[in-house]
């Protein structure tokens, strides 16, 4: 089975992935980096400004300075890792040869995706994927949403299910043209200990959902996978910055209840 990573130019995400493939003996057909060119990191940052109020905007900005300075609220043994062993680095002593392209959907990545002919592509903080892309694996694009699907759909699935007090969780499906709408494969709720802060939680999902991608990988590879519609739900916005010290508290409350389960 020939396996294609779709992910951003050096995020901690793309590394943590491609690191867990091939620890666990997949080495992609291809490698494709989305480097935004200057142009296209102002069209989202006019996007933003329309789209979301001051608050979440500069939450945006924030992160992704965190992100970028590697301060990030990640798991301490992941900072430690993955600051030594950046994905280009990765990518280096794998003896992979990555595609950079500047758009998702743009032409090159379509030319470069068709190119490495793959059965599966793994898409990893990508955004929406167009039809020209989805055509193009004989099995499809899969993604880790962290979030129970198809309740929790968006980009804030940890935030909102701490607001209403439901499970946690992580959904391995299959992508399509609409917003964490696919074909679910696998949906596992998260029951391990609860981090400190939402951003470490955030995080750590991240990583129990990559292994359950493994084992929704191994499956397809098997070819005894389930594929199951999704029925009706809900799309989430995103989060008011106002609401994120009550998340905090939500689960703080949380942490507490599990001490006291214990």
């Amino acid at each position: 089975m020939k396996i294609v990573l779709i992910a951003g130019w050096e995020s901690i995400e793309s590394a943590v992935c491609l690191d867990s493939l091939l620890s666990s003996g997949y080495r992609p057909a291809g490698v494709i980096l989305l480097r935004y060119s200057l142009k296209t990191k102002l069209k989202y940052l006019r996007y933003y400004f329309r789209s979301y109020d001051f608050g979440n905007f500069r939450q945006v900005l924030l992160r992704a300075l965190k992100l970028r300075l590697g301060s990030a609220k990640v798991s301490p043994s992941s900072r430690k890792r993955y600051k030594k062993n950046s994905l280009s680095e990765i990518i280096s002593a794998a003896g992979l040869s990555p595609v950079v392209v500047s758009g998702l959907n743009d032409a090159e990545t379509v030319e470069a995706l068709r190119k490495a002919g793959p059965d599966l592509v793994l898409a990893i903080g990508v955004g929406i994927i167009k039809s020209s892309l989805l055509e193009i694996p004989s099995i499809g694009f899969l993604n880790a949403h962290p979030g129970i699907l198809p309740k929790y759909r968006g980009n804030n699935p940890v935030e909102w299910a701490l607001l209403y007090g439901d499970p946690l969780g992580v959904t391995i499906h299959f992508m399509d043209k609409g917003i964490d709408t696919g074909d679910l494969v696998l949906c596992r709720e998260y029951t391990a200990p609860l981090a400190g802060s939402v951003d470490r939680l955030r995080w750590e999902l991240f990583e129990w959902g990559m292994n359950l991608m493994l084992e929704a990988i191994k499956l397809i590879e098997q070819g005894n996978y389930p594929r199951n519609p999704q029925e009706s739900g809900l799309y989430w916005p995103q989060l008011p910055w106002v609401l994120r010290p009550v998340v905090e508290k939500r689960l703080a409350q949380r942490i507490e209840e599990q001490k006291g389960i214990k």
